[in-house]
């Protein structure tokens, strides 16, 4: 299974659920995060039971401060 995050190719053997993969990638417990998949936000209680599937294109978007 082959997903993009923020247009970069990742590789699994299995299927993963969202929360697996932000996981993978150190961005489950950061604050401030949106995640889109297939360009439909995805909210964060849904994270753990949404399964990814076969060239899902994953956007993940930092909040940030401006003034």
């Amino acid at each position: 299974m082959e997903v993009f995050v923020n247009n970069k190719p990742y590789r699994y053997e299995t299927s993963l659920s969202l929360e697996q993969v932000l996981t993978e990638l150190g961005l489950k417990g950061k604050n401030g995060i949106a995640v889109a998949v297939n360009q439909k936000v995805v909210s964060k209680p849904q994270w753990p039971s949404f399964t990814l599937q076969n060239q899902d294109q994953i956007t993940v978007i930092t909040a940030t401060q401006g003034g």
